[in-house]
């Protein structure tokens, strides 16, 4: 099942281009990520959730233009111990699709700054929304902007943020990334 909201398309979402800001789908779907841990009660003191995003992907498929509103929807497309992924649709009102994406986020402890176990409780409010992961264009290595034809791939990670020396405001352990490594390596060498 999908998490779905609809978003109105602001004047300040407009670039000199005369589009949506590529950097502004990532907001659209930081949008309804937040929403959706709302729903399933991982935002807690004030907006603080309970877990970190360890990277974000957004494949655009087509600029928005002439939209007023927009919807995204959102779904998780794999679970592990400490991380999971949800893949994003970003759709305009006659179901063009603009972009698709997909983040991976870990559990997180704020007091001990550490990554955690996934909770029973998030388990069982994450499986509801479990989808079929989409098929992403063929992945670039983390850091990379990589053109496709009409279309580009913005995909960006921890890694590559202490790759190019950019200041990282979340903290993230190195044992969580080489996790998520581990499981995306089992999961190709499955299928």
């Amino acid at each position: 099942m999908k998490f779905s909201i609809e978003l109105p398309v602001q004047f300040r979402d407009i670039d000199v281009m005369g589009h949506v800001n590529n950097a502004t789908y990532l907001q659209y779907m930081e949008t309804a990520r937040v929403e959706l841990a709302r729903s399933l009660g991982q935002v807690r003191e004030g907006f603080r959730p309970g877990f970190i995003i360890a990277s974000a992907r957004c494949e655009f498929k087509k600029p928005i233009r002439d939209e007023r509103r927009i919807t995204v929807s959102v779904w998780v497309s794999r679970i592990g111990d400490r991380s999971w992924d949800l893949d994003y649709s970003i759709r305009g009102p006659r179901g063009v699709q603009y972009a698709v994406g997909r983040t991976t986020q870990v559990a997180y402890d704020y007091k001990t700054r550490t990554a955690a176990k996934i909770s029973g409780k998030l388990r069982r409010g994450l499986a509801k929304y479990v989808g079929p992961p989409l098929k992403l264009s063929a992945d670039s290595e983390a850091g990379h902007h990589r053109p496709l034809g009409s279309r580009f791939c913005l995909d960006w990670s921890f890694e590559s943020f202490s790759y190019y020396q950019v200041p990282v405001s979340i903290p993230m352990c190195r044992e969580t990334i080489l996790e998520i490594h581990r499981e995306w390596t089992r999961k190709i060498a499955s299928s």
